[in-house]
């Protein structure tokens, strides 16, 4: 199941590099996420292009920098919906985004255990 929603080999590589950190690394990804998420679905549903670019750019990357490749591409795929303001498109997408962050969120807590 993990290695559907994540990198293992990143994953592996930033706990070897991070050593006693890296639970922490994980820990503050996952609470951050989940913040700019509760941020996304608010600019979504009140039709903020610009700030549904920024916060889904951000999350993006920061996905990516854990190995949540398919999270970071829905991400990438918000990111332009808010720069060409196809609000309709972002709202439909803001569901399956939700649901790979809760795939994401459990892998990673899995890894810590």
């Amino acid at each position: 199941m993990t290695g559907s929603h994540l990198d293992i080999e990143i994953l592996q590589e930033l706990r070897y590099v991070m050593e006693d950190g890296f639970s922490g690394l994980i820990q503050s990804y996952l609470q951050d996420a989940q913040v700019r998420l509760a941020q996304l679905q608010r600019v979504v549903s009140a039709s903020e292009a610009d700030q549904i670019r920024h916060i889904a750019h951000s999350l993006k990357g920061s996905s990516a920098n854990l190995g949540a490749n398919y999270l970071a591409e829905l991400l990438r795929c918000m990111e332009e919906y808010g720069r060409s303001a196809r609000l309709a498109e972002a709202m439909a997408l803001l569901p399956t985004i939700q649901q790979e962050y809760a795939q994401v969120q459990s892998s990673m807590q899995a890894l810590l255990k």
